[in-house]
Formats: C-alpha cells, sequence, structure tokens
C-alpha cells in the first residue's frame, strides 16, 4: 500500500458515493478538490441523509427519546450541512444528489427488504424518501428501488471513476453502500474504474485525535488477502486545511464525535483500486471468527463454512448468496456449515455476491464482507449449468 494516487489515474468524470452527509469530506475531501483544480467533473450522490444517528438526534431536539419527525428534521439539517461543506471543497450543489433513504436501515433493504412489496421503515417513520430536496422524492424505501436509483445515476452519468465505501467497512449503511453501487455498476454494465475508501474499523484511525502533520495508515489487522491494491494520495498543506473547514459545516456531527470526526484530517487519504475477482474454481471470504469456501466441479456448486475455533456448537450460520443474470437476480440463503448450491440460483449469471454470518443467541457475532464475482463461461459453468 505504498504506492501514490496521481490524478492521472483517474478519469475525467468522477462519481463518489457515500453513505451520509459527513463521509464524502472525511473520506474524500481532498480528492475532490484536487480533482476540480484538475477540471474534471465530480458528482456526489448521497444514499441517507443521516437521518437515524438518535445521539445527534437527541442532541439537536433537546429529546432524550426524539420523535419521528426530530429524525427527519435531522435529515434536512445534515443535507444542509453536506451542501455548505462541499462549497468550501468547491463543488456545486448543482452536482449533488441526495437519494434520502434510510439511515441506518440499507443493510435491511439488501437483506431482508428488496422487493418494493416490503418497504422498509426508518427513524422517520416513512417507507418512502420524505424529502422534497431529493432525486426522486416519494420513492419507496426497498433495496430494488435504491439499486434502480443508483443505475440511473449512472446511466446519465457515465462516470469514468466510481468511489465509493470498501466492503470491509464496519458500518452496515457503508458495506452495503458498496454492494449497491456495485450491484448497479454491473447491472448496468458500464465501464468505470472502481475505487473504495475505508471509514468504519475497530479502534481506526489511531489515535482518535487531530493530527493534520501524521499519515492516515491502514489498520494493521486489515486484510490483505485481496488482490485489489491501496494507494495512499497525499494532499497539500490547502487541501487539509480546506478539509478541516468542511468538516467542522457538519456541526450536528462534530457536536457529537468531534474528535473521531477530526482523526481523518491527516495529510493523506487512503484509496482502493476495485474491481470484482474473477471466479476461477474457488472462492474464499473470511471473517473474524470465520471463513467460506465456494468451490465449482464437475458441474456442482458446493460451498462449506470454517469456524475459528470449529467447537462452539452454539454458533449458527448463515449463507447469503445473490446472483445477477441479464434479466433477473435471485437470492439464496441458508442454514448450515456445509451447502450444495442448487444450478438454477447461478444458471445464466454473470456477477453473483457471496457472504454470510455467525449468530450466537440469535445475534450476528461475525460477518464476512459482500464479495463480488465474476462468472466466466469457461471456469464456472454459468452458461451450462
Amino acid at each position: 500500500m505504498s504506492d501514490e494516487l496521481n490524478m492521472e489515474l483517474l478519469g475525467d468524470r468522477i462519481l463518489i458515493v457515500t453513505p451520509h452527509p459527513d463521509d464524502e469530506t472525511i473520506a474524500t475531501g481532498g480528492l475532490i478538490q484536487r480533482a476540480l483544480q484538475r477540471k474534471k467533473q465530480v458528482r456526489l450522490l448521497v444514499a441517507t441523509n443521516g437521518d437515524g444517528f438518535r445521539k445527534a438526534a437527541c442532541q439537536m431536539s433537546g429529546n432524550r427519546s426524539p420523535k419521528p419527525q426530530h429524525y427527519k428534521l435531522l435529515g434536512e439539517k445534515r443535507q444542509a450541512e453536506l451542501l455548505r461543506a462541499v462549497s468550501i471543497l468547491g463543488l456545486s450543489e448543482n452536482h449533488v444528489r441526495f437519494l434520502g433513504f434510510p439511515n441506518g436501515g440499507l443493510a435491511h433493504l439488501w437483506n431482508e427488504h428488496w422487493d418494493t412489496t416490503k418497504k422498509y421503515s426508518g427513524r422517520t417513520g416513512c417507507t418512502e424518501c420524505p424529502y422534497s430536496l431529493a432525486y426522486a422524492s416519494h420513492a419507496p424505501y426497498s433495496g430494488q428501488q435504491l439499486a434502480r436509483l443508483i443505475e440511473s445515476v449512472l446511466t446519465q452519468y457515465e462516470p469514468t471513476d466510481v468511489i465509493f465505501p470498501a466492503r470491509e467497512d464496519r458500518h452496515d449503511d457503508h458495506w452495503a453502500t458498496q454492494a449497491f453501487t456495485q450491484y448497479a455498476i454491473a447491472k448496468c454494465k458500464i465501464q468505470s474504474h472502481q475505487w473504495s475508501y475505508l471509514v468504519h474499523y475497530p479502534d481506526w484511525p489511531n489515535p482518535y485525535a487531530y493530527r493534520p502533520n501524521h499519515s492516515l495508515s491502514l489498520p494493521s489487522d486489515y486484510d490483505f488477502t485481496s488482490q485489489c491494491p491501496w494507494f495512499t494520495f497525499t494532499l497539500t498543506p490547502t487541501e487539509v486545511t480546506a478539509k478541516l473547514r468542511a468538516l467542522y459545516e457538519h456541526k450536528s456531527q462534530i457536536e457529537v464525535m468531534k474528535e473521531y470526526l477530526e482523526s481523518f484530517v491527516r495529510k493523506n487519504e487512503l484509496y482502493q483500486s476495485v474491481h470484482p475477482e474473477l471466479f476461477r474454481q474457488s472462492a474464499t471470504l473470511r471473517g473474524s471468527k470465520h471463513e467460506i469456501n465456494l468451490t465449482y466441479q464437475s458441474g456442482i456448486w458446493n460451498l462449506t463454512v470454517m469456524p475459528y475455533p470449529p467447537s462452539d456448537p452454539a454458533l449458527k450460520f448463515v449463507v447469503f448468496l445473490r446472483s445477477l443474470s441479464t434479466d433477473s437476480e435471485q437470492q439464496y440463503v441458508s442454514y448450515g456449515m456445509a451447502h450444495r448450491i442448487p444450478n438454477q440460483i447461478l444458471r445464466g449469471a454473470h456477477h453473483f455476491f457471496l457472504s454470510s454470518e455467525v449468530r450466537k443467541k440469535g445475534k450476528p457475532i461475525d460477518r464476512t464482507s459482500w464479495g463480488l464475482y465474476c462468472l466466466s463461461a469457461d471456469d464456472s459453468g454459468s452458461v451450462d449449468l
């Protein structure tokens, strides 16, 4: 992870996708400034308005038990904060699109509320986008609708580069934003370079403090087995100063987690060059307490779960697989340690997502990231299943 990310590696139309207002500044504030200075086009797509953050809603409303209207007001306030922040970074508000989906609900949309008949209700009490300043006001809160809106933005803008959260991010909204974005990219088949950034990871950044003269490094226990390389993006002192000024515009967040947010104002930012992994007979995804292995041999798909340690009978395992074919998608959910995947789940698929959870007494205690794999007819049998 020592290579420097030069602006020459990025094309002329950059789309940044973030889960919440403030992520655009802490993760990509320096890159936004540099790209605009180099006359590149930058667009920002914000999945939620950050309207489900209870601590911020309590602080803003003065109410220890915020009501739905307080959460909606928080969402509107955070929209305004973001627009002031990005103006400091040089980005016009005309180049920002808010989707207005529920903060804290994106993983639920991905996992359980995909269909529009199973709309999700966030802390605002709404089952559809209630914001007038939104790309699609009144859009129903479903995973399918969120994916379609991201696809619409991708198709209209045709970005050369798409930047979104890292799949190893431990915040549910962040890894779900990654999954939805990569799903949409695969679905509409645009040819964009994909990049990711990390925000939420245990005990990181270290320390939680304002250290503008220190470098930001990846966590020491980060999973480096992926073949997708990380790059460092060095900021100028002027860019660091502007990034801090933009961050302070997110006043609702500064009031409740100032030191944590300031810890991202360093002399560099981190980006990973991302691409779907080509599936060749096997794939492995690792969590902190288990790993899953998917193999394809002689026309048969097998999936096994390997826990660490293997002796705890109280652990339950759940496997998730979502496939994308040219005209449909299917999700497969199964419980246990050994699985034979039904052939029809991957029949005709060109990509699939794979993940799993470990549960103890019904509560998730570990999960793997959602890995995206590209199937080839030569190796996977995706055409001839």
